[in-house]
Parts: structure tokens; sequence; C-alpha cells
């Protein structure tokens, strides 16, 4: 058969590749049809199986990965241009579509590599085992779900490997609170799990339907012993996706139950509505001004601004006396992003805590991961010949990141508080409820993206941390949407994007320790 034949033969299962892939894209946080990820990635599976040798697998999951990608990534159309240094600020439009492509592929070779390994890999259709004619067969239904989450989540998404666990599937559910509560046991990647094998289900489902056995898809690459043990196995499969919604059910209300006698405590989100373009025309003075009267505007308690929220550094000691003197009137503690620097004149992004008293908590913390490209060029870039072309390293002024997680105490609040897309992070959050956090916060400058998507994708962070660790979570971003969530997953206010404004509630400050915060290193 020669090349144009195969390329002939192989278009319907690229063109299904692709346009499943774009419809698994829609369950993301902003397109919000979350129940689309319960089955359309049944076909990538059923695809990837069904493939002739784990080269095929990976092409067609390629396709499926970059398409899915190419949703999610979405909100990279509206990067503001003065986000964009050096010579790529010249060709800003460019910039962004290649920034999009990039993305999508980069995520795309992870999906091309998880769909190789389970075509590569003897499997069979069940939950254990199974020795056919001298080779062992691996159980699909725990080994494909696992090779995603260690794959796509994992490894591949390290952040050494400038991966950025952005486009997660399990951040889909943000809004679906009966599915998350499993998420305080299992976590995040354990709801990613958990999609998965329902996706497998259907493909194996669909594998035994009569009418769909035609031509190469007949069979999967799946042993199946018998029929009646097939059908046993699934059953149980199903019965493990169903437990979970129904069980949540449960928690929900005995959580109820419970925070109605809990501690509730005034917990306020500060949003100034201050885009990149709306920053260059103000002042800092102006800044200041407009971040007070805010302050004013709000109840006492605690009081989350976000990061960047004044662009002056800590050695500024006059500027912080001002606040401390302004929470102290309004009987507010508060947590702001800020700028740090160090006797080597480098500077963090930081986050600093001010009591109730007036008097700042000593410890300042260090955004600990930054930005790939955006808030740092790694050194074999910059000071490669493309770096020099590109960026003008010289004019770059490096940011560090930081080395720890610190727990602001505040006095009746314990902040965990992290910056930005550490909220992608999960370990930094769990590390911060093991050291006594009985509240998370995190700062975020949105200025980036005046128009996005991206809104809702933060949102949906936070969502997922709040259960993980079973703590309320107040996201204070620039532009918006400023949220405030309870421990179960609950959106108790929030803000409109471009609204300058503050949003508050009354949440409880809860101190156990969950399951997944135990085991998430």
């Amino acid at each position: 058969m020669n090349c144009y034949s195969k390329l002939r033969e192989e278009l319907p299962y690229a063109l299904t590749a692709l346009v499943s892939g774009l419809a698994f894209g829609l369950s993301a946080p902003g397109w919000d049809q979350w129940y689309i990820a319960w089955f359309a990635m049944a076909p990538l599976l059923v695809l990837a199986l069904r493939s002739a040798e784990p080269s095929q697998a990976a092409f067609r999951g390629f396709l499926f990965g970059t398409a899915y990608n190419i949703m999610y990534f979405a909100w990279t159309h509206d990067v503001q241009d003065a986000f964009w240094i050096g010579s790529l600020s010249n060709f800003p439009l460019l910039v962004k579509y290649s920034t999009w492509i990039v993305l999508s592929i980069w995520q795309g070779l992870l999906v091309a590599i998880f769909a190789c390994i389970i075509r590569a890999l003897p499997l069979n259709a069940g939950w254990l085992p199974s020795k056919v004619e001298k080779q062992w067969h691996f159980p699909s239904f725990i080994c494909v779900p696992l090779l995603w989450c260690l794959v796509v989540e994992k490894l591949g998404n390290m952040t050494s490997l400038l991966g950025i666990p952005w486009s997660m599937i399990q951040y889909s559910q943000y809004k679906q609170l009966a599915i998350l509560q499993c998420a305080s046991v299992i976590g995040g990647i354990g709801l990613a799990a958990l999609i998965v094998l329902a996706n497998l289900i259907l493909a194996v489902v669909l594998n035994n339907l009569k009418p769909l056995q035609f031509g190469n898809w007949q069979t999967l690459s799946l042993h199946d012993s018998s029929k009646s043990k097939l059908r046993v196995e699934t059953l149980l499969a199903v019965l493990v996706v169903i437990a979970v919604p129904i069980s949540g059910s449960f928690a929900l209300q005995k959580k109820k139950d419970l925070d109605a006698s809990a501690n509730l405590s005034r917990v306020t989100a500060g949003q100034l509505r201050l885009s990149e373009k709306k920053h260059l025309k103000v002042s800092p003075e102006e800044v200041e001004r407009r971040y007070l009267k805010l302050s004013s505007m709000s109840g006492p308690g605690l009081l989350v601004f976000p990061e960047w929220m004044f662009a002056t550094n800590l050695s500024d000691g006059s500027l912080f006396t001002k606040l401390g003197e302004t929470a102290h009137k309004n009987k507010q503690s508060w947590v702001a992003g800020v700028l740090d620097s160090k006797t080597n004149a480098e500077t963090y992004h930081a986050i600093v805590g001010v009591r109730e008293d007036g008097k700042q908590v000593p410890e300042i913390y260090h955004k600990n991961y930054l930005v790939p490209f955006c808030e740092y060029i790694p050194g074999w870039t910059r000071d490669s010949v493309i770096g020099q072309l590109l960026f003008f390293s010289e004019s770059i002024n490096p940011t560090p990141p930081g080395e720890s997680t610190i727990v602001l105490d505040l006095g009746k609040h314990k902040v965990g508080a992290v910056m930005s897309f550490e909220n992608l992070m999960p370990e930094l959050s769990a590390k911060n409820s093991r050291n006594g956090a009985n509240i998370l916060a995190n700062c975020t400058n949105t200025t980036w993206f005046e128009n996005s998507m991206l809104s809702n994708q933060m949102v949906s962070f936070s969502v997922m941390r709040a259960v993980e660790n079973h703590r309320s979570v107040v996201l204070s971003t620039t532009l918006g949407k400023s949220t405030i969530i309870d421990p179960t997953g609950r959106i108790v206010a929030q803000a409109e994007r471009k609204e300058q404004t503050t949003v508050s509630a009354l949440v409880p400050l809860e101190t156990d320790v969950t399951i997944f915060s135990r085991w998430c290193f």
C-alpha cells in the first residue's frame, strides 16, 4: 500500500480525533460544558486501542490532545500587547497565535505519549491482571487512568520541564459540588483518573456493540477472557463512577450541618479594575488611593488584595506604615501582593501580611513558581543567539523564585497564601494546610488578560484547592473575577469582571487536615 493510500485510509480516523478533541475542549472552564468530559474522551481511547501499531495511536492522540488544548487555551488571544517584551512586542498578533499553537502542541504531545503507551502495553478489560498464552495482561481499568495521571498530569507537566499543568481535565467539574467532594481524599488528580475511567467504560461498551464492529474497527487491543467476566468487571467500574457523586451528596449534607454551627469569619477580596493599559496611565499614588478607598468600604475582618497591589518595594517604609495605620483604623488584617528585595538587590514577587493592630507579619512569602517566558526567561534561552534576538536579554530584570511556603499568622486568621498560577500547584496549598493554615488566599494579577475566559479557569483552580484541603479560599484579582469559596467548593461571593469593588462573605475557618492534604507532597 503506497503512502497516499495509507493517508486516505487514515483520514476518517484523524478527523474523528480532531473533532472529538475539539468537543472535549468544550468541557473546559469558560466553555463550561462540564458533562462532555465524561464521554468525549472515549473516541480517543477507541482510536488508540484500535490502532494497528503504537505510532499510529500516538498520531491520533496528538491530534486529539492538540485540538482539546486549542479550545482550552483560547484565552491567549486576549493577552494585551503591553505584555510582550523585547522584539516580541513588535509582532503582538503573531506572538499571540504562536503562543496559542505552541502551548496546544506541547500538551498534545503528552496525550500522544499516553496513547502510544496504552497501545503498546498488553491490557485486558478488567480490574485484575491476567495471563494469556504465557503473557501477562495488565488491568486497563487501573492502568489507563493511572497512565493519564502519570504522563499528562505529573511527569509531562513538571515545572523543571517548563510544564504548566493548566489544561487538566479535572477542572471541568468545578461547579459540580457532589462530584468534587471526592477531591478531599483523592485530589483533583484522582478526579481526572475517574473521568478517564468513565470514558474507558464507554469505549469498552461501544466496542461490544455489534453495529460498530466493522472493517478495521472490530476489536480493541484489550484481551477479554470471557463475556460474563467482562460484564462483571465493567459493572464494577460503573458502580465506582456512580458512587462518587452519591457519596459526595451525603458529604455535602454532613458538611452543611457542621458548618451551620461553625465559627464563621468575615473575609473580603479587593478588585481595582485596572487593566495593563490603564495601569500605564494611572500614577502609583492614585493606585494607592484607590486601594485604601476600597479598604474603607469594607468591614472588619480579613482583607485580601491582589498581586502587585502596589508596584512598591517593602523597603519603602513610609507606604507600609500607612497601610498598617489604615488596617488598624478599619479593624482589618491584610494580605497583599507587593515587591520585596534582599540585600543582593534581587526583586521578588511577594505577599505580605498586616495584622489588625497595624503591625506587619515578619515572615514574607516569595513566589515559588514563576511562569516560564513570562515572569522569567530560562537562562539557556536568554543567553542563546535566539534569546538575544527575541528578548534583548540585557534589558531583562530576572525575577528569582522563592524557596518555601509561608503561613501568615494574622491572629484569628492563619493564611496560606500563593500567587497567580501557583494555584495550579496542589502541593503548595496542601503544605500550607498541614502547616496550620485555616484559610487559603490567592493574590493574582489578571491585568494581562482584559477580555478572557481565563478568569473562569483561575476560579476553577481555586475551587479545587478549597475542596482538596477543606479550606475556604479567597481569590483576589486586579481585573476579575475575584471570588470567595467555602470549604466544599461552593462559590459564596464573586465580583464581575472589570468592576472596581470588594466582595465579602462569612466563611468557616477549618483546621482539619484532609486525607489528600496529608499525602500530597
